[in-house]
């Protein structure tokens, strides 16, 4: 989630939800080496901005340089859970392993246009593990970050006030598990807890392969000199 809301200073050492969810979603995508790690926004609308990749320099610099508001003020929680759900594909084979989702926000979804349920149920109906984290302190909040469109500083009290009753419902459609984190502590600790509880599994591996176009390309051109020959020999040959 990369609304604008996600700029509350509640975290620790005065950062804002966003900086401290980047910070420790490095951390744990540092842990799973052997993972096709995958990253998507949500916004007014939702974006995938890394498909699932094993290049974690990739994954890191594209997550460095999230912004505030960069999606839009809403925050479109259905378009991303479908999204996301569309792009997580079981690995096949005799150690199959089910892909893992993780939907971080400090609000409601408030625009879009796949209802969240929908998107949950997807997930759901797709096999993926499915978690659900709500991030940031309760109350009126202080908001202070420069939206990187216009270069105009936004400065205000945000009255953080977002239901934990909707996430646990969405996390429940989703066949998932709810938790929330008010503090940096308790949001790295759920981050361990989702690496314990699944452990990287190796199961899958990419393969680059590369082929001489020399023998096709040449038995075509052989193919093309016969046809001409024989038009210009037997077809025409007979016309004339």
């Amino acid at each position: 989630d990369v609304s604008p809301s996600m700029g509350a200073l509640d975290m620790k050492d005065g950062a804002n939800r966003l900086q401290t969810a980047v910070s420790l979603i490095k951390d744990f995508a540092g842990k799973r080496t052997g993972d096709l790690l995958g990253l998507g926004v949500i916004g007014s609308s939702a974006a995938l901005v890394i498909p699932p990749t094993d290049n974690i320099d990739v994954f890191t610099e594209r997550i460095n340089s999230l912004y505030l508001g960069e999606m839009g003020s809403g925050s479109a929680l259905g378009d991303g859970l479908s999204l996301g759900a569309s792009h997580l594909v079981p690995v096949s084979g005799e150690n199959k392993s089910r892909p893992i989702l993780i939907l971080i926000t400090d609000g409601e979804s408030n625009s879009g246009k796949i209802h969240p349920e929908t998107g949950a149920k997807l997930v759901k109906d797709l096999g993926i593990i499915f978690y659900v984290i709500g991030v940031g302190s309760k109350g009126e909040v202080a908001v202070d970050y420069t939206d990187k469109e216009t270069g105009k500083r936004i400065t205000g009290i945000l009255n953080s006030t977002f239901d934990e009753f909707v996430l646990q419902n969405l996390a429940m459609t989703g066949g998932g598990s709810y938790y929330y984190a008010e503090t940096e502590t308790v949001l790295s600790d759920i981050l361990q807890k989702i690496d314990s509880e699944n452990p990287v599994s190796g199961d899958f591996y990419l393969k680059n392969e590369s082929k001489s176009l020399a023998t096709p390309v040449v038995l075509f051109a052989v193919i093309c000199f016969i046809l001409y020959w024989f038009i210009k020999r037997i077809v025409l040959g007979n016309v004339l």
